[in-house]
């Protein structure tokens, strides 16, 4: 096997041109200014004739795993819509360390692709608990819009407090413009955020209901 193949098995070719950042060399995601007017899951899009739409990834991993394994060949797919958001690895708590930082290298290495390659790329930020922090915030440029997502949090006591106490650190770091809550807003957080000026932008409706057409009652967080 050739260099140029194992570029190609782990991914690294859509690394070409990122900007390294931090202890891990996390590719940077710029900041971006952005407000989409709607969303939809990327597991809809060859269904969705609204291409003003963005794309979000915060459904069942299985469901977007075709983007990790064959970026390039998903990349016209997205470039159809106006933009699209990080995808949402999933981050569990009791897997190993360097499991949950496997994630968001992940989501930052094709949110970063995504800006590079015609993609308004919004960067997604999931966090679990606090010895997650310093690679969770890491990697994207300060104070423009993020999204963060909230489907399955709050029905539990335990995800949600693990969400709520980490929005306060992700907020000092990444220091958001704006917040784009996939899923519920209703949180104290969002509150005190808004007190502070932040915008805080709920797709609660549309997921809900993508949610309930599924079957799912909660979704998946």
């Amino acid at each position: 096997m050739n260099y140029e193949t194992y570029r190609s098995v782990f991914n690294a070719d859509i690394n070409t041109g990122a900007t390294p950042y931090g202890e891990w060399d996390m590719p940077l995601m710029c900041r971006v200014d952005a407000l989409p007017p709607s969303l939809v899951p990327y597991d809809r899009i060859n269904r969705e004739v609204n291409h003003d739409k963005w794309v979000h990834f915060c459904i069942h991993d299985a469901r977007f795993m075709s983007l990790w394994r064959n970026p390039w060949k998903q990349l016209s797919r997205l470039q159809c819509f106006k933009g699209c958001i990080a995808p949402d690895f999933s981050m569990f708590w009791g897997y190993p360390r360097y499991m949950q930082l496997e994630a968001v290298c992940r989501s930052r290495a094709i949110g970063a692709w995504m800006q590079r390659n015609g993609c308004v790329g919004v960067p997604f930020l999931r966090w679990g608990l606090k010895n997650t922090y310093d690679f969770s915030f890491s990697a994207v440029e300060p104070e423009g819009t993020i999204a963060v997502g909230t489907i399955g949090c709050f029905g539990n006591s335990e995800t949600r407090k693990v969400f709520e106490d980490g929005f306060g650190p992700m907020r000092e770091i990444v220091r958001p413009k704006r917040v784009l809550v996939i899923g519920s807003d209703r949180s104290g957080v969002f509150d005190e955020a808004r007190q502070d000026g932040i915008e805080i932008i709920s797709y609660e409706g549309e997921t809900a209901r993508y949610y309930r057409e599924k079957g799912v009652r909660n979704g998946i967080g």
